[in-house]
């Protein structure tokens, strides 16, 4: 029960803010809603058209957080399901039986819980090994999304694979060299307002991409604009609206 709480407190709240200022830019497109494409929005049931983009990723993320409360309930229960959860999702990948809770997608979180272990095991290492591995797992992910540009386009779920192996190798590297290195504190903002960057940072772009439009003079600059007035509203967003919202749920 504890956990669940604190991951829907995590997850909800900044969710629910950024969902009606998705729809009504939805609605300013020419969408229209129905009654069960708000129902299905506000439980993050999974969808192939969501109301906030980004959001089909939270379903996923309910999903993993409603299997792995298990363990806190029956261990022996919590540890059967996650196995046979993820015998099904690699059964899926070899025959391509892609559903949402069989999307390879749902390796990611099975790629977590595993670093999660090993790092509790291996806690650190020589900066020597640490930093090659980080580089050499930052290239991968660059390969392995950039890769179709001078090559034939992969699977996704090759993708998915290879995005796994990739962020592993870069995670376990810059977490094994925390203890030799600062980070700028620019760069551990940007980590804490990570989840509203994530949410937020799209919805100027829906709007701002109609209204640059009648700008064709200024078509070079519309990506970088739109990425920086998206960033800069997220971490407003953080700032003034998630930060202080988590410390008076978490002070509930």
């Amino acid at each position: 029960g504890g956990f669940l709480k604190k991951r829907v407190l995590r997850v909800m709240p900044l969710y629910y803010v950024a969902l009606p200022i998705a729809a009504i830019e939805g609605i300013y497109l020419g969408h229209s809603y129905s009654g069960g494409d708000w129902l299905r929005a506000l439980t993050l049931w999974p969808t192939e058209r969501p109301m906030l983009v980004v959001s089909w990723t939270l379903s996923h993320e309910l999903l993993f957080y409603a299997v792995f409360s298990l363990l806190y309930l029956n261990r022996a229960l919590g540890v059967l399901a996650l196995s046979l959860w993820l015998a099904a999702v690699l059964a899926a990948v070899v025959t391509g039986w892609d559903t949402f809770v069989t999307s390879h997608f749902n390796l990611l979180f099975f790629v977590g819980v595993g670093l999660a272990l090993m790092l509790r095991r291996l806690p650190s290492a020589r900066p020597a090994l640490a930093a090659p591995l980080a580089l050499l797992g930052a290239a991968l992910l660059l390969f392995v999304n950039y890769s179709h540009l001078f090559l034939a386009e992969q699977d996704l779920s090759v993708r998915t694979l290879g995005n796994s192996l990739a962020s592993a190798m870069l995670l376990v590297g810059v977490f094994w060299l925390e203890p030799h290195i600062r980070y700028p504190r620019w760069l551990v903002g940007l980590g804490d307002a990570s989840y509203s960057i994530y949410l937020v940072h799209v919805l100027p772009f829906i709007v701002g991409f109609k209204v640059l439009a009648t700008w064709p003079a200024l078509e070079v600059v519309h990506v970088p604009l739109l990425a920086t007035i998206g960033l800069t509203t997220a971490l407003l967003c953080y700032a003034f609206v998630e930060r202080p919202m988590l410390r008076r749920l978490r002070g509930a």
